[in-house]
């Protein structure tokens, strides 16, 4: 597993990120202040992204994404994109809870 932190993401939120999973299985290596990021999605067969700008990099390298809008402009982009068979968007953020992505698989 890759986690590419952004530019909004500062080193207290990096730790509590890396403290939360740190019992984890799965090997997981963190990138920050990526200068080839493009080398990262070519290996990478699946991202979980926010809404941003990344969605329109993945779908033209064809990677396979989810997206998690942060606000309701980069929501309507998403699903306008998914109605397009490109990703797939599981809303803004603060509407998610584990009801509704247990839900979602159904």
């Amino acid at each position: 597993i890759s986690i590419i932190f952004g530019a909004g993401i500062d080193n207290i939120r990096q730790s509590k990120i890396k403290s939360s999973i740190k019992s984890s299985a799965h090997v997981i290596n963190f990138y920050d202040n990526v200068n080839n990021i493009a080398k990262l999605y070519l290996e990478s067969d699946l991202a979980i992204i926010n809404g941003g700008n990344t969605r329109f990099e993945l779908a033209s390298l064809g990677i396979p994404f989810i997206s998690i809008s942060f606000n309701e402009k980069q929501n309507r982009i998403a699903n306008s994109l998914q109605s397009n068979g490109v990703g797939e968007n599981l809303g803004v953020y603060n509407n998610l809870n584990k009801s509704f992505l247990s839900c979602r698989s159904k």
